[in-house]
């Protein structure tokens, strides 16, 4: 059964903000008994929520002071919001009566869908025909619920509610939306939404971006994902988001065993780990590698703090944390800027001899709370700096909560720039929590995760200023779409998945790719005919669809002077290949003018089963694998720009400009090359995969000397 796809609607975008943001609810399933789920929920949302809610449960009236209806045809008016709690088959049976009611949007709490096999699969499919012939949006199944703080609205059977903040979260894994909750009430930390979304069989996380991104009462957005549904609808959405807000995303099964297990858990379509990282980088999400580093990020981007430049100070009551922070900033790419004379004679007023007037700051271990405050304010006043760790390692000199008051006094006369603290080894007093987070200055134990918190904070920033600047597309006017899809049909229809040297060829030239013209022979006749065509030297490689490889079975001669040289190798070739490989089908033998080589790149792409075509570039020739000087892009409205960057990003870009007095290549035609590349890919969605190797450049021009095309065999 192929899996149904729902392309949203207006209508249906409208409801997924009733679901968001519902003003009244049907909870199908609620129940009287405390153990039940349908009660836990029940109890939950009214807890908190302001808007209308009702029960339906044929065999009861009334829960906890709340209305209930036998059924959902039976509530007074067609609710914004059904949280489903029942058996899947039952949920199901639910789902569809609640959508002929008028229902605008469900949650479908309900587990035993498609993790449990083919008959959780099929009716997982009815969930999705439901939702495709009412325009429903729904969330789920087999999901923990939602909440919206912004409503105090809990509608989760989650033993405890987040508190109000302005980090929304959203989840692929139940467990891990609830461990998280567990643990942020210990760090104080907030939410504004916390979203379970459980299989994604409708709503996936492309569909709470944009919402969640616009809302004025959230200032971060954290994603815990195994999959993305829809590659290019995410892409999409993940963009606009993160121009608006910083997206956080934690990407589980990276390795080979996660990946199985992850494809295993979720049903989905397993993409590279390096089609994700490609699409995080071109999106602006920021990809945290451990759950632990994903609340580091959260915390700094919840405070609201921005940082323009990437000089930092430090301000430290110790040494040795000092150092590590020094050392973690410039890992990070950051500077440890010099202070400016004025900020060293200043601090020199207040501060004992015996104190670091360097950066870091080292003001002693004795110095009081009146001091630290002095310092970060006179070190944020420094225009040379950006930012500032401040470190403070715990002493018996002042108590927690005025080093924390210390460090808003700091602050207080430099709104503008951020000031990330460490306090060695936490925070342990819930006042001095309350203070910090009040204020807005994120606080961590390690200078490790001080140091990447205000890192991030630069990247993301860079980023966003960077999307500002100008970007061309790539365009052609010179391709002959026809003929090219004319000879990939046929390879198809032939049952290949190669194309040959001389397709390969054709298809590349309609194209507008800088290719040899190249002759296919099958007999001598036809050899002696194209050598009156093409000057000599010539280079002769077998054709045949099933051998990639050609110079390893003696398929491949080259520097070929005069025609006896030219017939000896076609007739050797014709009989030892076949000898050599007896299974391969020879078709007959290219023959191509050898020429003299160039600076030799590599130049390919495959397609990614989620994210679509990852082009490749770079050091070509027969080091390709073993150097491994390649750039990488998601060829995702790739352009002039990208291209240019995958150039330079790679050490054979020092050749290309001309290293050390040597002659220069030509880069235009580089870039060129990739964007043909990648208008290829896009209009041809049968390419799997597609390797230039070498493509020769020389000062003016270059050559594909060599080519693979292999098919994917039907439309991706």
């Amino acid at each position: 059964m192929e899996a149904l796809k729902i392309a949203p609607t207006e209508k249906f975008k409208e409801r997924v903000a009733k679901l968001l943001n519902p003003r009244s609810i049907a909870v199908i399933g609620a129940s009287e008994k405390p153990e039940k789920l349908g009660n836990a929920i029940l109890r939950n949302i009214v807890s908190g929520y302001k808007g209308e809610v009702f029960g339906v449960n044929p065999r009861v009236k009334k829960i906890q002071e709340i209305e209930v209806y036998p059924d959902v045809f039976s509530l007074p008016y067609p609710v914004d919001l059904a949280v489903i709690v029942l058996p899947a088959e039952k949920a199901v049976v639910a789902l569809k009566e609640a959508a002929e009611a008028g229902v605008k949007s469900a949650v479908v709490i309900s587990g035993g869908f498609k993790e449990t096999g083919n008959e959780g699969a099929l009716l997982e499919e009815e969930i999705k025909k439901i939702a495709l012939d009412f325009e429903m949006p729904v969330l789920g199944p087999n999901c923990v619920g939602i909440v919206n703080n912004n409503l105090q609205l809990n509608a989760t059977f989650l033993r405890t509610a987040p508190l109000k903040g302005e980090i929304a979260f959203v989840s692929q894994s139940g467990a891990i939306l609830s461990t998280v909750l567990e643990w942020s009430l210990k760090e104080d930390l907030g939410f504004s939404y916390m979203i379970s979304m459980g299989n994604k069989a409708v709503l996936n996380e492309a569909d709470f971006l944009p919402a969640i991104a616009n809302d004025p009462g959230t200032a971060v957005i954290l994603l815990y994902i195994e999959d993305v549904v829809e590659g290019s609808s995410f892409l999409k959405k993940a963009y606009e988001a993160s121009l608006l807000k910083p997206v956080v995303v934690f990407k589980a099964g990276i390795s080979t065993a996660g990946a199985k297990a992850a494809s295993s858990h979720t049903g989905a379509l397993a993409g590279s780990i390096e089609g994700y990282k490609l699409a995080f980088a071109k999106t602006g999400l920021i990809r945290a590698k451990t759950l632990e580093e994903m609340f580091i990020y959260a915390r700094v981007f919840a405070s609201g703090q921005k940082v323009t430049g990437k000089n930092i100070g430090i301000v430290t009551n110790s040494g040795g944390p000092g150092v590590i922070t020094a050392d973690r900033l410039e890992l990070n790419g950051l500077n440890i800027t010099g202070l400016s004379a004025k900020t060293i004679n200043e601090l020199k007023t207040f501060l004992p001899r015996a104190a670091s007037f360097g950066n870091p700051v080292d003001i002693l271990g004795d110095a009081d709370e009146e001091k630290y405050a002095m310092t970060l304010k006179t070190v944020l006043d420094d225009e040379k700096v950006d930012g500032v760790v401040a470190v403070y390692g715990k002493t018996a000199v002042i108590d927690m909560e005025k080093m924390v008051q210390a460090v808003i006094n700091g602050r207080r006369k430099n709104p503008d720039k951020p000031v990330v603290a460490c306090f060695l080894g936490g925070v342990d007093s819930r006042r001095a929590k309350e203070l910090l987070n009040k204020n807005k200055i994120p606080f961590y134990s390690f200078p490790e995760a001080a140091a990447d918190a205000l890192a991030v904070l630069y990247r993301y920033y860079s980023w966003r200023e960077k999307q500002k600047e100008g970007k061309t597309e790539f365009s052609f006017d010179d391709i002959d779409r026809k003929l090219a899809r004319e000879i990939i049909k046929n390879a198809l229809v032939e049952g290949r998945r190669n194309l040959t040297g001389y397709e390969t060829a054709e298809v590349l030239k309609a194209f507008g790719f800088p290719v040899l013209p190249v002759k296919l022979v099958r007999n001598v006749q036809e050899l002696r005919k194209a050598i009156e065509e093409i000057s000599f030297p010539l280079a002769l490689k077998i054709v045949s669809p099933d051998l990639l490889h050609k110079s390893d079975v003696g398929g491949v001669a080259l520097n070929i002077k005069n025609e006896q040289e030219a017939i000896r190798a076609y007739q050797k070739m014709i009989l030892e290949v076949p000898k050599k490989v007896p299974e391969a089908k020879i078709l007959g033998v290219e023959v191509q003018k050898q020429i003299a080589p160039g600076l030799e790149i590599f130049i390919g792409a495959n397609r990614d089963p989620v994210f679509g075509p990852i082009l490749a570039f770079g050091l070509g020739g027969i080091y390709v694998n073993l150097l491994n000087d390649i750039a990488l892009r998601l060829n995702y409205k790739f352009t002039r720009e990208e291209a240019l960057e995958m150039i330079k990003e790679t050490k054979v870009y020092e050749i290309i400009k001309g290293y050390r007095g040597q002659k220069a290549y030509d880069l235009k035609i580089i870039q060129e090359i990739l964007g043909r590349l990648s208008l290829f890919l896009e209009e041809i969605p049968e390419i799997k995969e597609i390797d230039f190797n070498p493509v020769f450049v020389y000062e003016k021009g270059a050559l594909i000397i060599d080519a693979k095309v292999v098919l994917a065999g039907h439309n991706i």
